[in-house]
Order: structure tokens, then C-alpha cells, then sequence
């Protein structure tokens, strides 16, 4: 998701560095860089069964409590996803309406607003991109913590913690919460006893 996001950006910097000349702009497209655009998608398949199957109430409550956090996490990574699809989507039919060939270098020329438009709408895609990483740096952080054998909510926080801190991004939703602008989601504090 980084080589997407980073063509966001490339894309947020053409548009706001596009030379106005009255209501209009003119600038080209930027050409993708390329890499693989397949994300893979959590599943929530296995606690679901175990909970139709009555399994759950066999576990003890602090390993039920783990893996109902595990669900919930994957269930908030497929709406997040789901977010990041939507988004694209309307980017898309902001390019079609204002004529923005968007991945090749051609130049188009917009109205300031269809140009602004499509900058807000980059920005949606970028703020879905970002959290549906942080999503998945959450569910790998909860697999890492299942695999070492860790069997309640307090035993997985440290795991989540540091795949969040391997996720390479700057982060706008870490400043919203109290990190310094720009900073990665290493930079945040993770409470103690909670998520």
C-alpha cells in the first residue's frame, strides 16, 4: 500500500502545483509506478464458526476476550477496505467529470474547482489507505501475538503495538491523536488496557 499511497501523493503534487491561469488549470497526469494493486482481505470466518458451533463459551473468558478483539479488528480491517474501495471509486468519477486523465502525462486543463475537487478526493483516499494499513498492521500484530501463544487482550497490545511501529507511514491520524504532525505510528503512546 505504500507504492499506492506514494502515487497519491505524487498525484496531491502535480494537482496543487498546477499553474492557474484565470478559472482554469493545466497539468498532466502522472504515470503510476507500478506495483501490485491486490490487496488481501482479513476473514472472519473461523470465530464466526466457533461462535455458531458454541465453542466459545469453552474457552476461558480472558482468550474469549483476545479472540473477540481479533474479530472486532478484522470486522473494523474489511470496513476500512471496503472505505479505501469506495473512496477510489468516487476519485475516479471526479477524474470522468472534470476530463482528468489522471496515469498518463498528457495535459489536461480543469476549472479550479474540478481541480480542488480532486484534490479532496485524494485526500479521502489517502486518509482510507491509512487506515485500513493501520488496520492490518493491528490484525498482524494480533496473528504475531496468537502464534507466540498469548492469551489475553494485555499479552497482545505489545505485539500490535510494534507492527504498528514497522507501519512506514506519516501519519495524520497519529497527530490527530497526540503524535507530532508528520510522525510514524511509532511515535504514539499505547495506553495501558487499552487499544
Amino acid at each position: 500500500m505504500q507504492t499506492q499511497r506514494a502515487y497519491i501523493q505524487s498525484l496531491q503534487a502535480e494537482l496543487s502545483s498546477a499553474k492557474v491561469s484565470g478559472t482554469n488549470v493545466s497539468l498532466p497526469g502522472v504515470t503510476p509506478r507500478g506495483g501490485s494493486a491486490i490487496f488481501v482481505s482479513v476473514s472472519r470466518s473461523t470465530w464466526i464458526s466457533a461462535q455458531a458451533a458454541g465453542l466459545v463459551a469453552l474457552l476461558p473468558s480472558n482468550q474469549a476476550g483476545l479472540y473477540a478483539r481479533i474479530d472486532f479488528n478484522a470486522e473494523e480491517a474489511i470496513h476500512d477496505e471496503d472505505e479505501m474501495y469506495e473512496n477510489l471509486r468516487l476519485f475516479l468519477a471526479e477524474c470522468s467529470r472534470a476530463n482528468f486523465d489522471y496515469a498518463t502525462p498528457a495535459i489536461s486543463t480543469l476549472t479550479v474547482a474540478h481541480r480542488d475537487n480532486l484534490l479532496f478526493q485524494l485526500s479521502r483516499v489517502e486518509t482510507a489507505i491509512e487506515n485500513y494499513a493501520m488496520r492490518l498492521s493491528l490484525m498482524e500484530g494480533a496473528d504475531e501475538s496468537v502464534v507466540a501463544g498469548v492469551l489475553s487482550l494485555e499479552g497482545m497490545y505489545p505485539y500490535q503495538s510494534a507492527a504498528l511501529a514497522r507501519l512506514n507511514f506519516n501519519s495524520r491520524l497519529g497527530a490527530f491523536y497526540g503524535g507530532q504532525p508528520g510522525s510514524t505510528y511509532k511515535d504514539l503512546a499505547h495506553p495501558a488496557g487499552s487499544e
